[in-house]
């Protein structure tokens, strides 16, 4: 994980994250966590420090470019825009 701060936050989740469905739903389990307790705690934690900073989220295993802004509601989280980045 790489958190970046360059007038607006963001934090690069690498392998935090397989499938979009896991940032609004953190207890999905994906068949890469080893240790099942320990992703969905670190998955939990990173995205509500996300969402407290108001931070993008920028994953690398999704079929897009991009990254989202993430909100916690009640138990979980959700969604909010999509930043698509232009490939280079």
């Amino acid at each position: 994980m790489l958190w970046l701060d360059a007038g607006s936050p963001s934090v690069f989740v690498g392998d935090l994250t397989h499938s979009p469905l896991q940032l609004i739903r953190p207890d999905d389990p994906c068949a890469f966590d080893l240790d099942y307790r320990a992703a969905t705690a670190t998955r939990k934690q990173v995205l509500t420090e996300a969402s407290h900073m108001s931070a993008i989220v920028l994953p690398a295993h999704y079929p897009v470019r991009g990254g989202a802004s993430i909100a916690t509601h009640a138990d979980g989280f959700t969604v909010g825009d999509w930043l698509e980045l232009s490939s280079i």
